[in-house]
């Protein structure tokens, strides 16, 4: 009798996560994995007691490349280069990028979240602010990156290069910080309604009644 073939948890763990990235995270069952792997289910269940288990081995392996990739220097601010590993790692990795996302706020991705928001204090003047104002400027930020993402997985961003997707994100995260450091990300505050009525003024706009109802108007008696 042919002897079984025998696998180690790790040749396992890689072929599943080979898997997601062909397929998605819905193509990963215990049978098609036994089909990748040329054998029965057996050796899966010999390596991992449960599909739970081999789906967490999965979810941490992406997320470790994940965080590597962030790690990355390829700019002077450990800060944006995690930013830009986030968007290239999901348009070179877009179905684990995607399983990552659906694991849910408990899962991998937010984690690497919260790994990411402590790499603040690493950029020399965003040491100096409060972790208020940090809270602010990530939480803005990370919604501004998932959204690049998104577009450039699902939408129709023409430019993909990782020149573009820094300066994206460069000129995001200046005007995300002015924005917030002023006070206009506050609605109604005398701060924004001094910087709106200035900027309103100087185009000869009317300003409405209230902040963020905005519109391009011609000022009356122009």
């Amino acid at each position: 009798m042919p002897r079984p073939v025998s696998f180690s948890r790790e040749q396992i763990g890689t072929a599943a996560l080979d898997l997601v990235r062909r397929e998605g995270w819905d193509a990963l069952t215990a049978r098609s994995l036994a089909a990748a792997l040329g054998t029965s289910v057996a050796p899966i269940y010999g390596a991992f007691e449960t599909m739970e288990d081999l789906q967490t081995w999965v979810l941490g392996e992406a997320s470790r490349r994940l965080s590597e990739a962030g790690t990355r220097p390829r700019t002077d601010s450990g800060f944006l280069n995690s930013g830009i590993g986030l968007v290239l790692f999901a348009r070179d990795e877009p179905k684990l990028f995607l399983a990552l996302y659906r694991a849910g706020i408990e899962g991998e991705l937010e984690r690497h979240r919260r790994e990411v928001r402590s790499r603040m204090k690493e950029d020399a003047f965003l040491a100096s602010l409060e972790e208020e104002e940090l809270d602010r400027i990530f939480d803005q930020l990370w919604t501004y990156t998932l959204g690049m993402i998104l577009d450039m997985l699902f939408g129709r961003a023409k430019d993909r290069s990782e020149e573009w997707v820094a300066a994206r994100l460069r000129s995001a995260g200046s005007l995300l910080m002015y924005g917030i450091l002023s006070g206009l990300d506050k609605d109604g505050s005398s701060a924004a309604r001094e910087r709106w009525t200035d900027l309103f003024a100087r185009r000869g706009w009317t300003i409405p009644p209230r902040a963020g109802n905005y519109r391009n108007e011609p000022a009356r008696g122009r």
